[in-house]
């Protein structure tokens, strides 16, 4: 998983062992006078001429991409022991090679022709003009179309049945002109509502990479195909769906790398000033003028979070960044006869915002022992104190400064400052904050919850955090049991059978990365609460559902297969994009995501 921008393993003995192990299963290759293969110019073929596709086992299909990817990241590789299916294959074959150096969007080559191996001669031998002038490829992906199907639609609007991040799209006319689902997603060249944009395909194709063409007026979409997609960083290959490796059970050390990834792109993303680019669209390269001072306040507690495994200097200087901007928004309000110090954003207090920073500033405190902010800590866990009514509730939102409350009711609001006065107590050990976060915890599950069937339940990730903290210094079997609700209730909402496979583990109809991660955060906090004070089954159940959640999280990772068709793929990579098919990246994605997967290499390596 990792964004290197450097190979780090020669081909030549990770193709012979896929040879090695091909060899047992295919008949031996006849001996051969040269062993490199030339590109052969075979008759043209176009998408109306596909009419079987290849079959190829994961072993064959690895080495053409290993043999693939060793002649354009080498230079030059021996096809002589390639398997017989693709020696000897004389179909129609339409192939599409994308290539990029890491820096600049892929170059996508596309060829047709007899036979896969001479079709992937051509689409090599069609990368040596950009050598030539310089280009250095780093990440490989091969597309070998395997399904093909005529549109029927007419005009731009294709049918509602074609899904353009699973489906390329070909256009009728010469010369041919076709598109891999990441080029219709990545470029905008389909919108949401599967609405060709013909001016910005145009634009797409004076990009794209030797003998692109052009889109004629004439041309309409004709074909919609599926292909066999493969990647390869130099190091190691990975067979892709919908443009992203798919994950089965990540080992401690993956879900560490894949959080260093995502702490590499906040630190980058952490301004001078100590503000995030809160959110970035990589499709257009083009940063958000929006702010959320409550997510800034939850992504330091993941960088935070992260540190403390890590050590890392320049994401400590950047969370220490943001730290220094979080305290710059602190300010005195007056709010029944009491001054408060609040953390405001836009003339409004959040009670999220006091909250979770006392959440990041007590991780800051517990990872590096600087003590500094305690007074700091102190003083917000005041002001949730100031603003608890009688019956436990906590009032969620003021108007600066003249006090007056909004009326607004936040569900998670009251989570996150029950869970930053636990945080705080274990800091200084002052009882008077589990006081405050008992209380509104019992109104949360006596008064919110109260009547509730258990499908009603919100799925409340911040509340099953603090429950967790709470019950370790006031057990009480209220907390157990609410938490063993709301935990049922976020694992009977997760999808077991899903329409498509990489929506295994997530959330809603159209799963999104950050409902997923915050209930993984959730459940991986109810787990521990289950193991060492519930039933072991509560605490299985849990965690397989924090497993199957974080498995879809890692699909929605920018690696390089999915950032090299970019703008700007050094700056998307490591970044949570909003689902499988929306790019853009929101500090907060990122935030959610790092914890749950440090969540979960904690209960791996405690296990």
């Amino acid at each position: 998983m990792s964004s290197s921008h450097t190979p780090r393993a020669p081909f030549r003995a990770l193709l012979l062992a896929f040879v090695a192990l091909v060899s047992l299963v295919t008949p031996a290759a006849q001996p051969r006078a040269s062993a490199a293969v030339r590109p052969q110019q075979t008759a043209a073929v176009g998408f109306a001429d596909m009419r079987a596709s290849l079959k190829l086992s994961a072993a064959q299909r690895d080495a053409l991409m290993a043999y693939v990817a060793e002649s354009v990241l080498e230079g030059e590789a021996d096809a002589v022991d390639l398997p017989a299916v693709i020696r000897n294959d004389k179909l129609p074959r339409i192939l599409f090679l994308s290539v990029s150096d890491g820096e600049t969007p892929a170059q996508v080559i596309m060829k047709s022709g007899r036979g896969v191996l001479a079709v992937a001669n051509q689409a090599i031998a069609a990368l040596e003009p950009l050598r030539e002038d310089g280009f250095e490829p780093l990440w490989v992906k091969l597309d070998l179309v395997q399904t093909v199907t005529k549109l029927t639609s007419s005009g731009s609007r294709l049918p509602g049945s074609f899904e353009p991040s699973l489906q390329g799209l070909a256009f009728s006319g010469v010369p041919l002109i076709a598109f891999l689902p990441e080029e219709l997603i990545s470029h905008g060249l389909v919108n949401e509502s599967n609405q060709l944009q013909a001016s910005v395909i145009t634009r797409y194709l004076a990009t794209r990479g030797p003998g692109a063409g052009s889109l004629a007026r004439a041309a309409k979409p004709a074909f919609a195909f599926t292909s066999l997609s493969v990647f390869s960083d130099g190091e190691d290959i990975f067979p892709l769906y919908r443009g992203h490796r798919l994950f089965s059970n990540p080992t401690s050390d993956e879900l560490l790398e894949a959080s260093i990834e995502a702490g590499e792109y906040l630190t980058r993303s952490t301004r001078a000033n100590g503000q995030f680019v809160y959110e970035y669209r990589p499709t257009t390269d083009e940063v958000s003028s929006q702010y959320n001072i409550v997510r800034h306040a939850g992504t330091i507690y993941a960088m935070m979070e992260l540190y403390e495994v890590t050590e890392d200097a320049d994401l400590l200087a950047a969370a220490q960044r943001a730290i220094e901007y979080l305290e710059s928004t602190v300010e005195t309000l007056r709010f029944q006869g009491e001054n408060l110090q609040v953390i405001v954003e836009d003339d409004v207090f959040k009670l999220g915002s006091n909250g979770l920073g006392l959440v990041a500033l007590a991780k800051y405190t517990e990872a590096t022992g600087d003590e500094q902010y305690l007074p700091l800590m102190q003083e917000l866990a005041e002001a949730i104190g100031g603003v608890q009514r009688a019956n436990g509730s906590l009032i969620s939102q003021l108007e600066y400064p003249s006090g007056e409350v909004i009326d607004f009711e936040s569900e998670y609001y009251p989570g996150e400052a029950m869970l930053g006065l636990a945080r705080l107590h274990q800091i200084d050990g002052d009882e008077r904050w589990l006081d405050i976060a008992v209380r509104a915890a019992r109104y949360q599950i006596n008064v919110r919850d109260r009547g509730r069937t258990d499908d009603q339940l919100p799925h409340d990730h911040w509340l099953l955090y603090a429950l967790n903290d709470l019950y370790r210094e006031r057990p009480d079997a209220l907390f157990l049991n609410h938490s063993r609700r709301i935990a049922g209730t976020i694992m009977r909402a997760q999808l077991l059978r899903p329409k498509f496979t990489d929506y295994l583990g997530g959330y809603y109809s159209v799963p999104r990365t950050a409902p997923v991660a915050t209930r993984s955060e959730g459940l991986a906090a109810a787990y521990l609460l289950f193991k060492e004070f519930g039933s072991a089954a509560d605490a299985k159940k849990a965690l397989d559902a924090v497993k199957l959640g974080v498995r879809f999280q890692l699909q929605t990772q920018f690696q390089p297969e999915s950032a090299m068709y970019l703008k700007d793929p050094q700056r998307a990579l490591g970044g949570f994009h909003e689902s499988l098919t929306v790019f853009d990246i929101r500090n907060d994605f990122v935030q959610h995501n790092v914890s749950a997967l440090l969540a979960l290499r904690r209960i791996l390596d405690g296990e």
